[in-house]
């Protein structure tokens, strides 16, 4: 009786956690595939009761598109005794495709093996990805339309962002620019030092930005174009400053016209 009264304690707190899981929990025969359990948050995911999902093949869980790559991650965890799966798909009664990330281990219950799997609902994860990568593109464009060079330079001289007007006035593509040294690269030997010094100590806050300032720029042919530059300072949250964003115009030819003049 003492033994039947652990073995009913020991399946309610069983039955508690996986109640209260806040992930998806299905577990399946390692031999037949059917569904001997699942918690509630299952049945949320694919729109079914428990009732129904118990006596199931794990396969019908999924889209059937999905279910032959479905069945070889099954087998590749029972063969591994776990695996972690990124992504992977659960079907909703409705008809709509849930993605969610899976979590399989093969574990031993009264002496039979089972097949856990912990699934979570990705698909807002996925649509805030899927949101930042619009606004980046957007922000893209709108770099890209801008007739100046915009540049970022982190604290140590770096290139982190030039956009397409950037990098066509230095004769380069965007991708041959970033991470390169902005002053080792693109900044005429004889002016080199002084130009660093002086993007040191304002990186260093000993200095504030100058509004606007002019220097000369290396091209990929050597020639040097006169940029009229208009600075500002990035800071982090806490305040600190951690790059430089610039945008700049080449005044080449209004240069020698004044001086002509």
């Amino acid at each position: 009786k003492r033994a039947e009264t652990a073995l009913a304690s020991s399946e309610e707190r069983y039955r508690t956690l996986i109640e209260l899981a806040n992930d998806a929990i299905i577990v399946g025969d390692v031999e037949t595939g059917l569904i001997i359990d699942a918690n509630r948050k299952a049945g949320e995911l694919v729109g079914l009761p428990r009732e129904k999902l118990v006596g199931m093949n794990q396969l019908e869980l999924h889209p059937a598109a999905e279910r032959d790559r479905c069945r070889d991650i099954f087998e590749e965890a029972i063969r591994k005794g776990e695996l972690l799966v990124e992504t992977g798909c659960l079907s909703h009664r409705d008809g709509r495709t849930l993605p969610v990330e899976v979590s399989l281990s093969v574990i031993e219950i009264g002496g039979r093996r089972v097949l856990m799997s912990i699934m979570r609902d990705i698909s807002e994860h996925l649509e805030a990805e899927r949101r930042l990568r619009q606004e980046r593109e957007r922000a893209r464009q709108y770099l890209d339309v801008a007739g100046v060079m915009l540049l970022v330079l982190e604290t140590d001289g770096r290139v982190s962002l030039i956009n397409r007007k950037g990098a066509q006035m230095l004769g380069f593509t965007e991708e041959e620019i970033i991470g390169r040294n902005w002053f080792d690269s693109f900044i005429p030997e004889r002016l080199r030092e002084s130009v660093r010094s002086v993007f040191a100590r304002l990186m260093a806050g000993e200095s504030a930005p100058v509004e606007h300032h002019e220097n000369p720029v290396l091209t990929r042919d050597g020639t040097e174009r006169l940029v009229g530059w208009n600075n500002t300072l990035i800071r982090d949250e806490g305040g600190g400053i951690i790059a430089a964003l610039s945008s700049g115009e080449d005044i080449t030819e209004r240069a020698l016209a004044q001086e002509q003049a």
